[in-house]
């Protein structure tokens, strides 16, 4: 995807020429786990650029950086305005910083009229490569980053405490090696399609009250998703979803590998105004 990168002292930028074709989905319509891999990208200069001493140490120790968990909410325009031959402008900034990770902020904007299409919390935690587990930074790299923070410190999800009820719809399916990124894991944007196959699936079978349609007609809102666990090439996984009773427009998930929970996820839809 061709882009160009700028930054600020807190903040940086990428203007995205245009969006890919293969990002829209069956209605022509940019699709929300598209919009998480772009704000993914978003992410990667704000990690170069702005936290050189973070980037440094965790190089020289070993680490890397696993995504913890998001706060995704879509825009109308997204929906609206977005085509293969828009343009848009993301920038990322940092939330916070604490002794083993660090939020961020990601956000999608039309380039010429500056209209929000997506924005994206992220919390990132410091991993071990070996053992994969949480790593601390040094003091001296936590100083240094907190006078890049630009922004309010974001409240992000928990694990889902409900139990799934007996009537809940279960979608099974195997981890594909193109769902696998450069930490040898799914992708945390496969895990948001992951979660919408399964919402596609149990709309055409009539397994909630309201969403009983093309699940495309009816725009995501918000999407809050926990990663607790890795799954890698030929996992087989199995989702669990239902609906809340009091507001069935919500959809819960629970993303299960060998009866192991690997990730919770909460997506609210728009089924007051249904595309056309």
């Amino acid at each position: 995807m061709e882009s160009d990168v700028t930054h600020t002292d807190k903040q940086t930028n990428i203007l995205f020429h245009k969006v890919p074709y293969d990002y829209f989905d069956s209605r022509g319509l940019f699709s929300v786990w598209s919009m998480s891999l772009m704000c993914q990208e978003v992410r990667g200069p704000l990690y170069k650029v702005l936290l050189p001493d973070v980037r440094e140490e965790m190089q020289r120790r070993g680490s890397t950086v696993f995504v913890k968990t998001q706060e995704i909410t879509v825009y109308p325009p997204a929906y609206r305005k977005v085509t293969p031959q828009t343009p848009l402008t993301g920038t990322a900034s940092l939330l916070h910083i604490g002794k083993t990770s660090y939020g961020v902020m990601q956000e999608l904007r039309l380039h010429r009229s500056g209209e929000i299409v997506c924005r994206t919390a992220t919390l990132m935690v410091q991993t071990d490569r070996t053992t994969r587990r949480p790593r601390q930074f040094s003091e001296d790299r936590i100083k240094s980053a907190q006078a890049k923070v630009y922004g309010v410190k974001t409240n992000f999800m928990g694990p889902i405490m409900d139990i799934p009820p007996p009537s809940s719809y279960v979608h099974r399916i195997v981890v594909a090696h193109s769902d696998i990124d450069r930490n040898r894991h799914v992708n945390q944007s496969n895990y948001v399609r992951f979660c919408l196959d399964c919402a596609a699936c149990g709309a055409m079978d009539q397994a909630y009250t309201t969403l009983r349609k093309d699940i495309s007609l009816y725009p995501v809102r918000t999407i809050s998703i926990l990663y607790m666990r890795e799954a890698v090439a030929r996992d087989q996984l199995e989702i669990i979803s239902w609906e809340d009773q009091l507001k069935p427009y919500i959809l819960y998930f629970i993303v299960r590998k060998n009866k192991e929970d690997i990730c919770h996820a909460i997506i609210t839809f728009n089924i007051d105004n249904p595309r056309l």
